[in-house]
């Protein structure tokens, strides 16, 4: 049953861009904008690049096309490849960059349906599918002769395999710089002998469409296209890099979306006082230059529309209203983290918390799909939702391997605080359980010890009855019968004295062992919690964690000499135990060596 409800439209558009339809709540890239869009007027090929989370998706989408659809002819194409991404189904392959040109280039416009995309070049080579094919195809059934191709985070094209970039960039070129490709050429010619070539189809084909490329990528991801360069030798001759936003311009982005007056909105008009603004813009500008990620705004903006204006009916943001701008990052994780159930929240708190960001800095780490899947038990479809909502963000290595990580450092340290607080209630429950197996433990033991006493006392009664049954032996042969069976009897009780005696001390052994392997346990856990201090150079902190691991061996005990224990755990040789120390004692002179090497 569909809903009749309107879809609430929000001022900030929080972690995801803005849309062509969110221009009038674009604010602080005016400059950018007409810069920008001057650039492309006068290149063929302009390449946007920017460092991640600074808006580049955004000033393409509400900057540059509404401009475009203001003041000019031009038909565009927003483009976008997505990583490339293996199939579960090996049947089912993916759609490579040059289809999803051909597609949008066949079928794009809203004015011209594919059924109409009948081509006069059809008769001169049947079943073309080339980028010019079918760009000459829409400029033959709609007149337009001007066309701009966005391609949206163009590192995505390097994710693919060498030969879907090839061809990509084969296609590219026979669009952009020769007039007519090569084999549309020698069919002129052949037909041309012939007299087969009409006037007025020459004339089309010689009708050059203007064509620019707008190419939005990541700053730090530039290098990605010097393996095009063959075919496009001048495609870093032109292009535009967009700085974060100054203070001004973010005052804009905060200001003035706020006094938008439409009911179609999820709140109402309110305002921020100045001393509110400068609250936020001291609490996310960059410490070295002052300026501002326009991730980080959006994401603490959408926060206050939801939670002060739209839950709490704040009209006049305030910075007591805004309390701790930490805590505004640290709510909004939680929101997140919300959404999954109880299962799902654990795993992507763990995947987050324990793995993708550094213990020792707050740097972010990169893992694989392939080791988060296999060693985390976290499915594709929970990092397809993890990346949806803007926590994530995947790329693709030189290797090809699939990479996951957080998607702004704006989220490090809010994710940080959240994991303090669950690896306190983890150790305090870890603790309790610890406490209570020992309780159990020492209630099994007292048992034991009541049943070897009894065994004792059974074992003197026992010792009792054969002297009574000796002695009857020698004053009456005629109950001799009953002396052997007393005796008898005694020897049984005893057996079953000896036995659970025995069965106390293995008892009391295997809970020595256990407690050891728990000790072992965390030895092994320290270690690796070290050795990941020492891959970050964090050799201080390393030092304490060998340390502490070191004293833990010191209290793991030597199993009983030739005492056989009935348990699943295995006591832990003097080899062992030796080695365990050696390794701990040469990572603690490693650690102090390189210390006193540090300035």
């Amino acid at each position: 049953m569909e809903s009749s409800t309107i879809t609430p439209r929000y001022r900030y558009p929080g972690v995801k861009p803005f849309t062509t339809e969110e221009q009038g709540l674009f604010f602080g890239r005016d400059k950018d904008i007409d810069d920008l869009f001057s650039l492309i007027f006068v290149k063929q090929v302009v390449v946007l690049n920017s460092k991640s989370g600074y808006g580049k998706s955004s000033l393409i989408n509400a900057g540059i096309i509404p401009k475009l659809q203001a003041e000019t002819q031009f038909v565009y194409f927003p483009i976008r490849f997505n990583n490339y991404s293996e199939k579960e189904d090996p049947t089912e392959e993916a759609i490579s960059p040059t289809d999803t040109v051909r597609l949008l280039l066949k079928a794009g416009s809203p004015s011209v349906t594919e059924t109409e995309l009948f081509s006069p070049l059809d008769t001169l080579i049947k079943d073309e599918n080339s980028f010019w094919y079918w760009l000459k195809t829409r400029q033959w059934k709609s007149q337009q002769t001007q066309f701009i191709l966005f391609f949206d985070q163009f590192e995505e094209l390097f994710t693919y395999k060498k030969p879907q970039i090839d061809e990509f960039s084969e296609q590219l070129a026979q669009l952009l710089y020769p007039s007519i490709p090569l084999q549309f050429q020698q069919r002129m010619v052949e037909l041309d002998k012939l007299n087969l070539l009409d006037d007025p189809l020459q004339d089309f084909l010689y009708q050059s469409p203007d064509v620019k490329v707008v190419i939005s990528m990541r700053s730090d991801r530039l290098s990605l296209l010097n393996g095009i360069t063959d075919r496009h030798p001048a495609i870093l001759q032109n292009w535009y890099e967009l700085k974060a936003l100054s203070r001004t311009q973010a005052e804009e982005a905060i200001i003035k979306p706020a006094l938008k007056e439409d009911i179609s909105y999820s709140s109402p008009t309110f305002t921020y006082t100045s001393d509110a603004v400068e609250a936020i813009l001291d609490n996310i500008a960059d410490q070295q230059d002052g300026k501002i990620d326009s991730a980080t705004l959006q994401i603490l903006c959408r926060y206050i529309e939801n939670e002060l204006v739209g839950k709490q009916s704040d009209v006049e943001i305030s910075p007591k209203k805004l309390g701790d701008i930490k805590d505004i990052f640290q709510k909004y994780y939680e929101g997140i983290l919300n959404q999954f159930t109880e299962d799902n929240r654990s795993k992507v708190q763990r995947l987050i918390e324990d793995e993708l960001i550094a213990v020792d800095s707050d740097s972010r780490n990169s893992l694989s799909e392939g080791f988060i899947h296999d060693r985390l038990k976290i499915n594709p479809d929970l990092l397809t939702q993890l990346e949806a909502s803007s926590l994530l963000r995947k790329e693709r290595d030189a290797n090809g391997r699939l990479l996951y990580e957080v998607s702004h450092d704006t989220l490090v340290g809010a994710i940080k605080r959240v994991a303090a607080t669950r690896w306190a209630v983890e150790d305090e429950t870890r603790k309790k359980k610890l406490e209570q197996d020992l309780a159990d433990e020492r209630t099994r033991t007292e048992e034991l010890q009541k049943l070897t006493k009894r065994a004792q006392d059974n074992e003197k009664k026992a010792k009792a009855r054969s002297q009574i049954a000796i002695g009857a032996a020698i004053v009456a042969l005629l109950v001799a019968g009953l002396a052997v069976y007393f005796w008898l009897q005694a020897q049984n009780e005893q057996e079953r004295a000896e036995q659970a005696e025995k069965t106390a001390n293995q008892n009391a052994q295997s809970l020595s062992i256990a407690l050891d392997q728990v000790n072992l346990q965390k030895v092994n856990e320290l270690q690796a919690i070290g050795q990941r201090y020492e891959e970050y150079d964090e050799y201080a902190l390393a030092l304490q964690v060998y340390r502490k691991a070191d004293s833990l061996v010191s209290n793991i005990q030597k199993p009983t000499a030739g005492l056989q224990i009935n348990t699943p755990a295995e006591a832990i040789s003097d080899s062992d135990l030796a080695v365990l120390k050696n390794r701990l004692v040469t990572r603690i002179d490693s650690c102090q060596q390189k210390l006193q090497k540090q300035p």
